[in-house]
């Protein structure tokens, strides 16, 4: 065999040619190579490498067929290498240890030191209700931590299997079969009244609930919610004033006016908590949803990635395990 030659080409074509070189080439020689240019003696040589003496002589014809060079010559006091072997000493070297760590073991992670960062998409009711609970959590376990939150939208879940983002937390499944996901916690709706809106007391009757003026939160700013096709069944179709595209300014403009927001039951309790808002059982019964996180297999095995979901899964617990005072009336 003559000496193996790299070709001089661009580097993705190169590297194809090499990788077709090296399917005739057997890559335990290489290692071999390495304990004889170190020990120098095909004894200790074939001691390192828990082989026989004369397994490695023939190991040794082999190279120096391959090379087409000595590679090590006895001299009086013992075997030396040749100016080439020497020279390939130190790549080789460099080379055994880049398999090395390409094969290695993904290292734990730690969240105590780790200052990676994590993208994760969501809607408005994600951020409200998840977020302030999972920061808290991370900033105990991982202080280095970041977390970047994006707005969900319906690219999101292309965007996940891109992977520009790590998780996405919604609803509904993405538009994405590939990935993966796990239901954090399940939600439920109710209606929101200004404190002394004059037309509603402590109940709503299906005729008041289609009269009386509505604002939905819309992110797109047009659609309909999950109200509105069960009114659809039921032959009626409400008001809506006005749509917002945030959860931000909802709770301020019901509380200035006497327009009714129907809206998921732990965003509607965090609003009560610092306006004069109350909280009114829908007269229909409105399904509730699943809020679920979902990412790519890809990321499943990555301790760091399956560390953060954890988190987030526990806070899912601890939200779904929130226990619920019901209707909240002054």
């Amino acid at each position: 065999m003559t000496r193996m030659k790299l070709p001089h080409t661009s580097s993705g074509e190169g590297a194809e040619k090499a990788i077709d070189l090296l399917a005739h080439v057997d890559l335990n020689l290489l290692v071999a190579l390495h304990a004889l240019l170190v020990e120098c003696s095909v004894t200790k040589a074939a001691r390192r490498l828990g082989t026989t003496q004369s397994a490695l002589s023939h190991t040794l014809r082999r190279l120096r067929e391959q090379f087409a060079d000595s590679l090590l010559v006895n001299t009086t006091t013992g075997m030396v290498p040749t100016a080439l072997a020497a020279s390939l000493l130190e790549p080789l070297q460099q080379s055994l240890l880049g398999v090395v760590r390409t094969l290695q073991v993904q290292p734990d992670f730690d969240p105590q030191t780790s200052d990676r960062s994590f993208v994760l998409a969501c809607a408005d009711y994600g951020s409200v209700v998840l977020l302030p609970k999972l920061m808290a959590r991370l900033q105990q376990q991982a202080p280095h931590i970041c977390v970047n939150v994006r707005p969900a939208h319906e690219g999101s879940g292309a965007e996940l299997v891109a992977g520009k983002l790590d998780l996405l937390l919604g609803a509904l499944p993405p538009e994405a079969p590939e990935v993966v996901g796990r239901r954090l916690f399940e939600e439920t709706f109710v209606c929101l009244v200004r404190r002394e809106h004059p037309l509603v007391g402590n109940s709503l009757t299906l005729q008041q609930y289609v009269a009386l003026p509505h604002l939905l939160i819309s992110p797109m700013g047009t659609g309909v919610t999950w109200v509105d096709p069960v009114l659809e069944q039921l032959g009626y179709k409400r008001n809506i004033a006005m749509r917002v595209p945030h959860y931000l300014v909802a709770p301020q403009v019901v509380a200035s006016t006497d327009l009714i927001l129907t809206v998921a039951a732990r965003v509607a309790r965090l609003f009560i908590q610092s306006l004069p808002l109350r909280e009114v059982t829908p007269p229909i019964a409105i399904p509730g949803f699943s809020v679920s996180a979902f990412w790519h297999p890809r990321s499943s095995q990555d301790p760091g990635h399956r560390w953060f979901r954890e988190q987030l899964f526990a806070v899912g617990h601890s939200v779904s395990s929130e226990q619920h005072s019901g209707p909240q009336h002054d």
